[in-house]
């Protein structure tokens, strides 16, 4: 059965392409995951879950990211997040 994702898979690889910045990413996906309506499995709510708290805890500020929480993440961590994240998506399909 293919499941709809409704564009979280065309702007996480947009992301993971280079075609939009972190910053815009960070925001849109935030406010497509927040705001977003239409209906999802299971299963894709909880990997879009999963990278929401990466994008939600995206952040260059070196001290909180040399703090010692866990709520914080760099770029790198993000892009693997975001990559593990569409991998996962698209084997659901």
């Amino acid at each position: 059965m293919t499941q709809e994702l409704f564009g979280f898979d065309v702007l996480i690889q947009e992301f993971l392409e280079k075609k939009i910045t972190t910053e815009a990413f960070e925001k849109r996906y935030l406010k497509k995951y927040l705001e977003d309506e239409d209906p999802i499995s299971d299963d894709q709510f909880f990997i879009l879950d999963e990278l929401f708290v990466f994008a939600n805890g995206y952040t260059e500020d070196v001290e909180l990211l040399n703090g010692d929480s866990n709520f914080y993440f760099n770029e790198a961590q993000l892009r693997e997040a975001a990559q593990k994240a569409l991998q996962e998506l698209r084997a659901l399909k």
